[in-house]
């Protein structure tokens, strides 16, 4: 069932890679673990010299040890393995990417990870969360 519909990124990202990326804000963690899953839609417009941008789901039983939703490596992220990523020649902004959490439930924390391809790239970045439970 739907529980509600909030943004939970909407910044410009700049200077990030897959070592050093971007997170939601920590104080949205928990209330994002509350639900079961998260269906989520991306948007990106504003590129600055973008090659490729990758959007993560992360979560976590105690807030401090993080693994990715949907399988991939942990430490560091791969590259164009992300929920949500494009790479390559992009198409014309905005770009609009829509993924889930997957079929497993969250732990008690969830946030949001991005990087682009590289550190003198930068885009705008709006995450919108719509959030499910069975209950």
């Amino acid at each position: 069932m739907r529980k509600e519909k909030f943004v939970v990124f909407d910044d410009i990202v700049t200077g990030t890679t897959a070592s050093s990326p971007a997170y939601s804000s920590s104080e949205l963690d928990h209330h994002l673990g509350r639900f079961d899953r998260l269906g989520f839609e991306c948007v990106v417009d504003n590129l600055m010299s973008v090659t490729k941008l990758d959007v993560f789901v992360l979560h976590s039983p105690d807030g401090e040890h993080w693994v990715h939703t949907n399988g991939t490596s942990n430490a560091p992220p791969v590259a164009g393995q992300g929920d949500v990523h494009w790479s390559g020649t992009l198409p014309s902004p905005p770009l609009v990417g829509v993924a889930n959490s997957g079929s497993a439930p969250l732990f008690a924390y969830a946030r949001f990870q991005i990087f682009l391809g590289a550190a003198a790239e930068g885009a705008h970045v709006k995450i919108t969360v719509t959030p499910r439970d069975s209950r």
